[in-house]
This record gives structure tokens, C-alpha cells and sequence, in this order.
């Protein structure tokens, strides 16, 4: 799976979301995470969160380098020019981009989303923070790409290569079993630890449902797992085959 692919990936696996709910907090704290913090502002609950998600989602995919991360899809915008990453709307997109509307049609984008298919001159983006009556929600929407509240797109910087898997036991293991090797499904929100054990600290929190691969490394119930391009421990106990 390719770094592009992995994003789409991510964010479809937060489809459905609603402002409040586990998956909607597991952004935040992830958001809050990032390192350097955008402006030095921590995300809370009630804020807009479109951006927070696709910049929280950058973090979980290892792209912070490689992208842009804010919480204003203003700031986001202009973080963008400035790393040379903006691309005006003529711009062919691509799944795993990123697509900013201006709904008002005035000149400053106040909406983003995440490139999911492009086709037949309609974009379908994955959006945080959509409005479905009287919650918000992550969903999907379909644009046609002649659409004037279209403000532009922002092109991380991708390798476009499959990611490299590590080839060297990882710290902390003290068994191997080949016979553990593959993917499995998170079945509750996760930490995803440095290390083999609740003393580790934790590097992202895997939302219910994600997907993980297991390498066979072990120690004990605590497995070595790849997470997107994040490599970790956690519990085996509460995954499933």
C-alpha cells in the first residue's frame, strides 16, 4: 500500500464519525498530539474539525513531513503556499490530496476535504465536520470539478512507493511466531505503544475497527504491529482475525 493509498485508507475508516463520539475524540487527542503544535493551539471538542481531522490523520500516517497540519482551513491554505503544496482548482486532483471549498464564493476557503475517487469530471472527497441535521458528521461528498465553490487543492508530497517494512526484531520482543503474521481488526479504541506493556508511552490511539498488520514478533499478549506507516505494540487481546 502505498503512502496515498494509506491516507485515503485512514480517512475512509472514519466515515461516519459524529462530533462527540470515541472516533471524534481519538482526532482531537491525536491533533494535539503533533509536534510542533500548529500556532501552539490544542484542538478541543466543540471546535470545527474538518482540518483537524486530515491533519490528525497526517500524523497517524507518518505525512507530517510531507503535508501540511492546522486546524483552520485558512491556515491550512496558506501553510500550503508556503510549502509549495497549493495547487489552484485547474489542477487535475488525485485521491489522497486534499480539496478546499469556498462555499460563500468569496475569495477565502472555509471547508477541506480528502481526494477519495476522481472521475468523469466529478471529485467524491471524505469530509469531517459535514452537517447531517443536527450533527456533524464525516461523510462523503461528490462534486463536479466545474464547481465554482471549489477553491483549490493542496498535493502532499507523495513517495508514491510502497512503504519499507522493517526487516530487524524490534526492542522488546522475546518470541516469534510466523504463524501471527497478518492483518488484523482493532475491536475497541487502542493505544499503540512504543513498547511491549502499559509503561510504554503510547503513539497514537487506533480507533475501533482499524486495520493492523502483525509482524510475529511478541512479548507475551503484546504484539509488534504496523498501524498505517506507524510501527508499534499493543495488546493482542483486543484484536480480532
Amino acid at each position: 500500500m502505498t503512502d496515498r493509498e494509506l491516507f485515503v485508507k485512514l480517512n475512509q475508516q472514519y466515515l461516519g464519525t459524529v462530533q462527540g463520539d470515541q472516533r471524534h475524540t481519538l482526532l482531537v487527542d491525536t491533533y494535539n498530539h503533533l509536534n510542533p503544535l500548529p500556532r501552539g493551539i490544542k484542538a478541543t471538542a466543540t471546535m470545527a474539525w474538518c482540518a483537524i481531522q486530515q491533519s490528525a490523520l497526517a500524523l497517524m500516517a507518518n505525512l507530517t513531513d510531507r503535508t501540511v497540519c492546522e486546524m483552520g482551513v485558512w491556515e491550512l491554505y496558506q501553510a500550503a503556499k508556503n510549502k509549495g503544496l497549493w495547487r489552484q482548482k485547474t489542477y487535475s486532483p488525485k485521491p489522497g490530496d486534499l480539496i478546499l471549498y469556498d462555499w460563500d464564493k468569496n475569495g477565502a476557503p472555509n471547508h477541506v476535504g480528502c481526494v477519495e475517487t476522481v472521475g468523469d469530471g466529478f471529485v467524491t472527497a471524505i469530509e469531517g465536520n459535514n452537517t447531517d441535521g443536527d450533527k456533524h458528521v464525516c461523510s462523503r461528498r461528490t462534486t463536479a470539478l466545474t464547481d465554482a465553490r471549489i477553491f483549490g487543492f493542496i498535493a502532499p508530497d507523495y513517495s508514491d512507493a510502497e512503504p519499507i517494512q522493517p526487516t530487524v526484531k524490534p526492542d522488546g520482543a522475546t518470541a516469534y511466531d510466523k504463524n501471527l503474521i497478518g492483518a488484523y481488526t482493532v475491536t475497541t479504541g487502542l493505544y499503540l505503544r512504543k513498547g511491549p506493556g502499559v509503561l510504554h508511552r503510547y503513539i497514537v490511539t487506533m480507533p475501533k475497527n482499524a486495520k493492523v498488520t502483525a509482524d510475529g514478533y511478541t512479548a507475551g499478549n503484546w504484539w509488534n504491529v504496523k498501524y498505517g506507516n506507524l510501527d508499534g505494540w499493543c495488546s493482542s487481546k483486543y484484536l480480532k482475525k
